[in-house]
């Protein structure tokens, strides 16, 4: 018998979890370092002149960091959270055909059960 739900997809519902904190996390670090380097900088050239020089020298050391942050943002976005990917499975379950079914089923039921009640009477 085929699974109503790929067992897989627990797993992933699990990593996607991890994938967004680690994501968050390492853009709050690298922020936090991009930061601090760059207060270095401007503490150390304190001419206003030379803070610039040093920024402009130091461009190269910036850009992937300012890189890599972006990236980790879009992953922190755009990676669903375990309850969207619950929803979207319960989504893609729900058919106008299934919810009849589930209407007629529950319809069958309460039948039987009012049945089953007035024989006991």
């Amino acid at each position: 018998m085929k699974p109503i739900v790929d067992p897989s997809i627990f797993y992933w519902m699990s990593v996607a979890d991890d994938v967004i904190f680690v994501a968050i996390a390492g853009a709050v670090i690298t922020t936090i370092i991009t930061i601090i380097i760059a207060t270095y900088i401007a503490l150390e050239a304190c001419d206003l002149d030379d803070c610039w020089k040093e920024f402009r020298k130091r461009k190269r050391f910036f850009v992937p960091i300012i890189i890599i942050d972006v990236f980790l943002i879009i992953v922190a976005v755009f990676v669903p959270s375990k309850n969207t990917i619950i929803e979207m499975i319960v989504a893609k379950s729900v058919t106008p055909d299934a919810i009849t079914n589930g209407v007629q089923s529950v319809k069958e039921t309460v039948d039987y059960i009012i049945q089953k009640i007035a024989e006991l009477k």
